[in-house]
C-alpha cells in the first residue's frame, strides 16, 4: 500500500502540505474512532450525540484531508474550486459517514457500516475533484477509479470489523491506521487516475473560490477539528472518570448492601408486573435452598416451595398484590427441595412510575425458624422455671405440714397402742382403739412420704449397677402386683450410674406400681427396658459422656394432655379419694433431677403411657460423695 501511494505522489506535490494532510487524517481518525468507541458504550441521548461528533470529525478530517493534498497538487496550471461543490462534499462526508456508524450501532452490523464509511470517503473525494476547475481537459483511469473504491470499501470495512472486537488499545489503533488507509490510499490513487491536457480557450466559472482562500477555509476547519476533538476529549474524559467514581462507588454500596443482607439473613425477590421477568437475590435463593439454575419464573413454581397447609394463605395474598395493594406482613413454611421444613417471614411493597402505576413487586424475605425455636424453648424454660418454682413453694409448705402433723400424731399413736395393751381382750372399746391405730399409722406413712418429698437430708451417692437394681426391684414386685399383668424385662447390661442405691430403687418401684395402677384390675401388661447411649442428651447437665434409659411402659388407659401437663404436682392424682396421695411421681421428678437426669412421658387416652428415665452414666471411676440435696424441683 506504502509503495502504491509513493508511486502516486508525484513529483507535483508539494511534499511538505502531504504530511500536513496526513497528520490531519491521523488526528481525524483516531478522534472519530475514540467517540464511536465511547458512543458504542453509552446509551440514550448521549450515544446518538457521541455518534454525531464521531460523523463530524470524522467527515470533516477526510474533507480537510483531501483539500490540504489538493492544494499540495501542482499541475502548473491555474486551479479554483467550485464553492457549491466544495460545501456539498463536506456535507456528504458528514452525512454519510454518520449513516455508516449509526448502522453498525444499531445493527451490531460493523462491515456493513465499514462500507458505508468507505462509500462517504469516496463519495467526498470525487465530489471534491468535481469542484476542482482547470484550464484543461480532464481524463480519467477507470481501473485506478475502480482500485481508489476497493481500497475504500475493503479498508473501511476491516478496520471498523477491527474496531468492534472490543475497546482496547490495539483494536483501536488498527482501526485507525486502516481509516487513514482509506483516505490516504483513496485520494492518491484518485490523483493518479487523472490526466490533464491543457486547454488554455477553457475560462474559469465565476462561482469559484481562490486556492488561497480555500487554504483559509481548510486552515479554520482544521482548526475547528482540533478543537472539537479536544472539546469532546475533555468533556469524555470527565465523564468517564466521573462514571468511574460513580461506578466504583455504586460498587461499593451494592456491596456493602449485599454484605449486610448476608449477614441480616434477608433476601429479595423482584417481580417485573410488565414482563413477569423474576430476580431473586443470592441470599433469597440461600433462604429458599435453590441454586441460580434451579430458579424456575412462574408463579406455580414459587408455590410449589410454600408447605401445603400455608399455599391457600400466601395465595391470598398474592391475589392482594395483583390488585396492586402491598399485602400484610405475612408469615409461613416453606419446603426446600432437601426436604427441610423453614419458616419465612414477608414483606412486599412496589416501585411506582411518576402516574402511580406499579411496575415491579419487591418483596424481602427473613428466615425466622431459628427465632421460632427460640422462642419456643423461652416458653419451656419459662414453663419449667414456673413448675419449679411451684414444686418449691409446694414442697416447703408440705415439709412444715408434715412436721406439724408428725408432732401430732406421735401421742396419738403412742396413747392408742398403749390403752390397747391395757384393754382386755372382750373390751367393747378396743375395736375402736384398733380402727384409731391403724389411722394413726397411715396417716404417719403419709407423713413420711411427704417429708421425703420436701426435706433436705444428705444423701451418699455411689456407683449403682442399674441393671441389678431393676432385675431386684422386679423380682419383688412380681410378688405384689396382681397375675392378670404381665411383666416382660428387656434388660440390657449397661454402665453404672452414680447415684443413692435406695433412691433410685423407689424410682422403679414407684413407677413399675402406677404402670399396674394404670391397668388396674384387667389384664394388661408392664414392659421393663433398660439400655445405653454413647452420647449425652442435649437437654442433660454435665460433661459429654453416655446415658442410661430407663422405660416403663404399660398397656393402661392412659393419660390425656390436661393430667400430663400435671402428673408431677405434689398432691395431683386422677385416683379416688383415699385411694392415693399424688406424691408418687413428684417423688420420682425429685430423684431423677437430683441425680442430674430427665423424665420424658409419653401417653395417649386408652392406649396407655411410657415414662423413660435419662440417668448420665458413670465416664469413668469415682469415690463415693456426700452431697446436700435441694427440695425438690
Amino acid at each position: 500500500m506504502f509503495k502504491v501511494l509513493y508511486a502516486c505522489i508525484t513529483e507535483e506535490h508539494d511534499i511538505r502540505l502531504v504530511v500536513l494532510a496526513g497528520c490531519i487524517c491521523i488526528f481525524g481518525s483516531f478522534t472519530g474512532v475514540s467517540l464511536l468507541v465511547r458512543a458504542r458504550e453509552a446509551f440514550g441521548k448521549r450515544r446518538l450525540a457521541l455518534l454525531s461528533a464521531a460523523a463530524v470529525v470524522f467527515g470533516t478530517g477526510v474533507w480537510t484531508t483531501h483539500f490540504v493534498a489538493e492544494l499540495a497538487f501542482k499541475p502548473g496550471l491555474p486551479i479554483a474550486y467550485d464553492t457549491d461543490l466544495t460545501a456539498l462534499s463536506l456535507a456528504v462526508a458528514i452525512f454519510v459517514a454518520w449513516v455508516g456508524m449509526l448502522a453498525a450501532l444499531r445493527f451490531n452490523a460493523p462491515i456493513a457500516g465499514g462500507c458505508i464509511i468507505g462509500a462517504a470517503a469516496a463519495a467526498m473525494h470525487y465530489l471534491g475533484m468535481a469542484a476542482m476547475r482547470v484550464p484543461a481537459d480532464i481524463q480519467w483511469d477507470v481501473a485506478a477509479v475502480a482500485l481508489s473504491l476497493l481500497t475504500a470499501f475493503t479498508f473501511a470495512a476491516t478496520g471498523l470489523w477491527s474496531l468492534w472486537r472490543g475497546p482496547a488499545w490495539r483494536y483501536r489503533l488498527t482501526a485507525t491506521g486502516l481509516l487513514v488507509a482509506v483516505i490516504c490510499g483513496l485520494h492518491f490513487i484518485a490523483m493518479a487516475a487523472i490526466r490533464m491536457v491543457p486547454d488554455p480557450a477553457m475560462p474559469l466559472p465565476d462561482n469559484v473560490v481562490a486556492p488561497d482562500l480555500l487554504a483559509a477555509m481548510v486552515a479554520a476547519t482544521t482548526i475547528g477539528i482540533v478543537m472539537l476533538g479536544m472539546s469532546v476529549s475533555i468533556v469524555e474524559e470527565h465523564l468517564a472518570r466521573r462514571a468511574n467514581y460513580e461506578a466504583k462507588g455504586l460498587r461499593c454500596h451494592q456491596e456493602q448492601l449485599a454484605r449486610v443482607l448476608r449477614i441480616s439473613g434477608i433476601g429479595s425477590v423482584e417481580r417485573d408486573l410488565q414482563t413477569g421477568h423474576v430476580d431473586w437475590s443470592p441470599e433469597a435463593c440461600r433462604i429458599f435452598g435453590l441454586s441460580p439454575h434451579q430458579i424456575r419464573h412462574t408463579r406455580d413454581s414459587f408455590y410449589d416451595l410454600v408447605h401445603a397447609d400455608d399455599r391457600s394463605l400466601v395465595r391470598a395474598a398474592a391475589d392482594q398484590s395483583d390488585s396492586g395493594i402491598a399485602s400484610s406482613p405475612l408469615e409461613y413454611r416453606i419446603v426446600r427441595p432437601n426436604g427441610d421444613i423453614r419458616v419465612v417471614y414477608r414483606e412486599n411493597d412496589f416501585v411506582v412510575d411518576a402516574a402511580g402505576h406499579p411496575l415491579r413487586r419487591v418483596s424481602v424475605f427473613k428466615d425466622v425458624t431459628e427465632a421460632h425455636a427460640a422462642q419456643e424453648r423461652e416458653k419451656e424454660l419459662q414453663r419449667q422455671l414456673l413448675h419449679s418454682q411451684k414444686l418449691e413453694a409446694l414442697g416447703t409448705l408440705a415439709g412444715r405440714v408434715a412436721h406439724d402433723l408428725n408432732n401430732t400424731l406421735v401421742p396419738i399413736l403412742a396413747l392408742s397402742k398403749l390403752a390397747l395393751e391395757d384393754l382386755p381382750e372382750q373390751s367393747t372399746l378396743r375395736g375402736d382403739l384398733e380402727t384409731i391405730s391403724r389411722a394413726s399409722e397411715r396417716a404417719r406413712d403419709l407423713v413420711k412420704q411427704i417429708l421425703a418429698f420436701s426435706r433436705k437430708r444428705e444423701l451418699v451417692k455411689q456407683q449403682v449397677d442399674l441393671a441389678g437394681l431393676t432385675r431386684d426391684a422386679l423380682r419383688m414386685l412380681r410378688a405384689s402386683l396382681p397375675t392378670t399383668i404381665q411383666i416382660v424385662d428387656q434388660i440390657l447390661e449397661v454402665p453404672k450410674v452414680f447415684g443413692d442405691h435406695g433412691e433410685l430403687h423407689q424410682v422403679i418401684i414407684n413407677l413399675v406400681t402406677n404402670a399396674a395402677h394404670a391397668i388396674g384390675g384387667g389384664i394388661g401388661k408392664i414392659t421393663v427396658k433398660l439400655w445405653g447411649s454413647a452420647e449425652r442428651e442435649p437437654a442433660m447437665s454435665g460433661e459429654a459422656g453416655s446415658v442410661v434409659y430407663l422405660s416403663i411402659v404399660d398397656t393402661g388407659c392412659g393419660m390425656d394432655k390436661a393430667t400430663l401437663d400435671r402428673i408431677f404436682e405434689p398432691f395431683f392424682t386422677t385416683k379416688g379419694v383415699g385411694d392415693g396421695t399424688g406424691l408418687g411421681l413428684s417423688v420420682v421428678h425429685g430423684i431423677v433431677t437430683r441425680h442430674g437426669g430427665r423424665i420424658d412421658v409419653r401417653s395417649k387416652t386408652a392406649e396407655g403411657s411410657e415414662f423413660t428415665v435419662l440417668l448420665p452414666a458413670v465416664g469413668q471411676p469415682s469415690k463415693p460423695a456426700c452431697i446436700e440435696t435441694a427440695a425438690a424441683a
